[in-house]
């Protein structure tokens, strides 16, 4: 859940925004004075519409059971929210007796999420056209996945990519806007490569699949058809190894060839350590070992565990 706000004064209204496990709105909820709660007791009525909104936060939180709260930074007030959100959270879940359900609120980092917001690219996978609210959906995305959240903002042609707005450097505006561009799209390349794409989750939420086009052998054209290629081949919504990629004809050799070793294959709603504890899944497609080395990884080791037992 994330919480944004309309604007820095302290009449301003925090939209609160639910987000489920694919990035999806679940739930919004706007309120008015729900934080400074000593203005509200010199001002009876302030007190009556604290008192009614906080309800309705405890209503909603019970309702959607957040485990993380971001807060955007923009702006002191939020400080505020952010020490009655506490307050709330311990009184609830102290009365519940249960302190592990209790979600637990940080600051997020807004620097991309106020970009997203007024994005036309990030506005085709969000249900409201809302800025504030927008903003807050990037909030919660980034701090879950920072870095396909900030790939969405990126553009091959350096006049229209937006993760050149933001600010990087205090000396960054001397540097020419080409040659920005092409440093950190190896910077880009270099990280994507290191910790793999989960191919999985590339098709099945579509704006965590802007890490695909930085594969090696892949790029904008052939990272979008081979999410359109899966959509159409792979019936049952998985793609369980690599040998499906290869078997079905989604790649051609020499793109299977440059970009299988950094794809990854595990359902999108486990975490990297959770699928080794899958039976179905092929280890070393979880790792970086191509598949042409894959005979040579089985017998070092084979030949490591037979020197173990001989110990």
């Amino acid at each position: 859940m994330t919480s944004n706000l309309t604007s820095s004064s302290r009449d301003a209204v925090a939209v609160f925004v639910a987000l489920n496990e694919k990035w999806h709105i679940d739930g919004i909820l706007r309120l008015k004075n729900c934080f400074r709660k000593s203005i509200g007791m010199r001002n009876p009525s302030k007190q009556a519409l604290y008192d009614k909104n906080i309800k309705a936060l405890k209503d909603f939180v019970m309702k959607q059971v957040p485990k993380v709260i971001v807060i955007s930074p923009k702006s002191l007030v939020m400080q505020g929210l952010k020490i009655e959100l506490n307050d709330l959270f311990t009184e609830i879940f102290d009365n519940l007796g249960n302190e592990m359900m209790k979600p637990f609120v940080m600051w997020g980092d807004n620097r991309v999420a106020e970009i997203a917001s007024r994005s036309d690219s990030f506005l085709k996978f969000i249900d409201s056209k809302d800025p504030t609210v927008c903003e807050a959906v990037s909030l919660g995305r980034y701090v879950q996945d920072p870095l396909s959240e900030t790939l969405n903002l990126w553009s091959h042609r350096p006049k229209e990519n937006q993760v050149l707005n933001m600010s990087l450097h205090a000396m960054q505006h001397l540097v020419p806007i080409r040659e920005l561009h092409d440093h950190l799209e190896s910077v880009v390349l270099e990280i994507v490569g290191g910790v793999g794409v989960n191919i999985n989750r590339c098709f099945k939420i579509g704006h965590r699949a802007s890490p695909l086009q930085f594969v090696s052998g892949l790029g904008p054209r052939k990272a979008g058809k081979l999410i359109q290629n899966l959509k159409t081949h792979i019936k049952d919504g998985f793609v369980g190894n690599r040998e499906d990629l290869e078997g079905c004809g989604i790649l051609s050799t020499n793109t299977y060839m440059f970009s299988i070793g950094f794809l990854r294959f595990y359902k999108e709603d486990l975490t990297p350590n959770e699928a080794l504890l899958n039976q179905d899944v092929n280890l070393l497609d979880l790792t970086r070992i191509h598949p042409d080395n894959y005979t040579m990884a089985n017998k070092m080791v084979l030949e490591c565990l037979q020197v173990e037992f001989k110990r």
